[in-house]
């Protein structure tokens, strides 16, 4: 399945004249937008993804498929948009693991590879904490924005590593 997309929420005001909180709010609202829309377009692998789904092959053969996404082919934005990474200004601008911004030019190196595993445990101990603070400080460690990714809970679909 080949999926294309380019969804661009327009902003209706001037980004001029917002103020630094405003700032931050309407890029939330766009991430809470996009992952809502993806929702929605893939809503229906997600159970699949888990329980598979019943289908005749052609060789009159009923297997169960399990459906997931092998690659996912996006530009900067749209991949920090997609998996909630916090893109070229973070600490850990990488969407795929987890560089330091500082060392993004050391390609000898190897880093921690994000996985849909690990980044989902971030998401959970950071739902888990009392303090808006903690909570903000733990997605900042990880170079993740506070957004439910709903794509997250598709098996056989590693979110972080299939992106070119």
């Amino acid at each position: 399945m080949k999926f294309t997309h380019d969804l661009k929420i327009e902003d209706p005001k001037d980004p001029s004249n917002r103020n630094a909180s405003e700032t931050v709010e309407f890029g939330k609202f766009k991430r809470e937008i996009y992952q809502l829309i993806l929702s929605r377009i893939f809503g229906s692998l997600g159970r699949r993804s888990r329980n598979g789904e019943a289908h005749i092959c052609n060789d009159n053969i009923t297997r169960i498929l399990h459906p997931g996404m092998l690659i996912e082919s996006q530009d900067g934005e749209e991949s920090a948009y997609f998996c909630a990474c916090r893109a070229a200004t973070a600490n850990f601008p990488c969407p795929k693991c987890l560089v330091p911004k500082a060392q993004l030019h050391d390609i000898t190196k190897s880093f921690q590879q994000r996985t849909t595993k690990s980044m989902r445990a971030v998401f959970e101990c950071a739902v888990h904490t009392n303090s808006k603070t903690a909570k903000e400080q733990i997605f900042q460690a990880y170079g993740l924005h506070d957004v439910k990714v709903g794509i997250i809970s598709y098996m056989l679909t590693n979110l972080f590593l299939n992106m070119m």
